[in-house]
């Protein structure tokens, strides 16, 4: 396989960026040989910081080294790990996991343009949302932060025939 981890180090994922590290570099043991993995982080904008290798020791560095700060391009992020997926990846299958709170507030990209590009890319996504300590109040005419985040996770997932994921803990 293929993938792309699109970590948001945004602002809001500071409280929540060492279990992301954490989570990630667990799932990168546990590759076998031949995958490749890439990483991406993305705030205001996305940053390829690891291109594809099979060196698991390197892509874990480099989580290491992540700093959370600034805004949220969540919905550029996906489409420009895609669209690197698609193009660099070297392996049959190909996927993006993008590990993020959900909240997206800076993107050049529209929902409808990244749903349109994921299906037109032969790239697995997964979204993994880190919404539990959100705020769960709502108003009367306004989704609260937590069903926000979680609702445009999932409605990315069902468009695309990705998956979705909220875990609790690591």
């Amino acid at each position: 396989v293929s993938m792309v981890f699109a970590i948001d180090t945004s602002g809001s994922m500071r409280t929540k960026l060492d279990t992301v590290i954490k989570a990630s570099s667990n799932l990168i043991k546990e590759t076998k040989a031949g995958d490749e993995m890439a990483v991406i982080e993305f705030k205001l904008q996305p940053d390829l910081l690891e291109e594809f290798t099979n060196n698991a020791a390197d892509v874990i560095d480099t989580l290491q080294g992540l700093i959370a700060s600034g805004q949220t391009a969540m919905l550029d992020a996906l489409y420009l790990a895609s669209d690197y997926a698609s193009k660099e990846g070297r392996n049959r299958r190909k996927a993006v996991i993008l590990v993020t709170d959900g909240l997206d507030k800076d993107s050049y990209y529209k929902f409808n343009e990244v749903v349109e590009h994921l299906r037109e890319t032969d790239v697995q996504i997964y979204l993994i949302g880190f919404t539990s300590d959100l705020d769960s109040e709502s108003a009367i005419f306004k989704k609260s932060p937590r069903d926000k985040a979680q609702g445009l996770l999932s409605k990315l997932a069902e468009e695309t025939g990705g998956k979705s994921f909220f875990p609790k803990e690591l």
